[in-house]
């Protein structure tokens, strides 16, 4: 199954971003509250595979933030500009919510400046999924003790 923020393959779990259940890769549930992992292992026999891939970089909340300063412009204006809403351009640019590729594209156009890295992945051709640990009521509140 395939993130459904960035699209990359294995999605790690479920997680809860923004009030949605969503299936995300490791990357874009980074600092989201995971409400189900999958583990996932390597076939004993891999095919050898390379491919390329994308990813928005590091610090892409400030980059935009800085880029849209140096313009002149509100969030408001960029939002309409690339045809997104308001509230997730703010979101971005606080790094609460990873922008998608599609987005990240829109904003690199509009802003002038990068905010997609090309990378090569190599290896195994084939994960399979192992098993998905559900979270209970009990997990939650334990977990909710802890913090405080």
């Amino acid at each position: 199954m395939d993130c459904e923020i960035c699209g990359r393959r294995p999605a790690y779990g479920e997680a809860l971003i923004e009030g949605a259940k969503l299936m995300v890769c490791k990357a874009c549930g980074k600092g989201a509250q995971m409400v189900a992992k999958r583990e996932v292992k390597k076939e004993s026999a891999p095919m050898e595979r390379s491919e390329e891939e994308e990813d928005v970089v590091e610090g892409w909340g400030r980059r935009i933030r800085e880029a849209r300063e140096r313009k002149g412009q509100s969030v408001e204006e960029l939002a309409k500009e690339i045809k997104e809403s308001a509230a997730y351009l703010q979101a971005i640019e606080a790094e609460r919510m990873k922008p998608t590729i599609k987005t990240a594209k829109k904003l690199e156009k509009a802003l002038g400046i990068t905010l997609i890295e090309k990378y090569v992945v190599s290896g195994g051709s084939g994960l399979e999924e192992k098993s998905f640990k559900e979270i209970t009521l009990e997990d939650l509140l334990e977990a909710q003790k802890k913090e405080g």
